[in-house]
């Protein structure tokens, strides 16, 4: 627990960031998709080894986890669209993220990017993404 009081000083800011951990861009690829794996699916285990999520036979579980994640109703939060051109993720009937052909070169560095993309919002923003 962090203990914090008010008024804060921005000076003093900086350390209570750095504190609560809450800047997403300190952590990996890994790290951040192996976050969302977990809280996704509880019995997930994440990989010991230095293997990055985007190899095809890490890639796609996550891809499936993603469309799999659910409210408290049981019913489906996001869903991930596949395309020759383009990969989105959307939230609901909403589009969180889209990344196509200029950004990567080919399907898994589409899927990659916005994979990772989308663990780094879950981490920064939680379902609210």
């Amino acid at each position: 627990m962090i203990d914090v009081k008010f008024p804060i000083k921005v000076k003093d800011l900086a350390k209570v960031v750095d504190q609560a951990n809450v800047n997403p861009h300190t952590m990996t690829h890994n790290e951040l998709i192996s976050e969302f794996m977990i809280n996704a699916r509880p019995s997930y285990v994440p990989p010991t080894d230095d293997r990055s999520y985007l190899a095809w036979d890490k890639l796609m579980p996550v891809v499936e986890a993603i469309n799999d994640y659910t409210n408290e109703e049981d019913e489906p939060i996001y869903s991930v669209e596949i395309d020759p051109s383009y990969v989105m993720i959307r939230r609901g009937l909403h589009t969180a993220i889209v990344v196509d052909r200029p950004q990567a070169d080919s399907y898994r560095g589409m899927i990659g990017i916005a994979v990772v993309e989308f663990a780094r919002r879950f981490h920064q923003y939680g379902l609210s993404l």
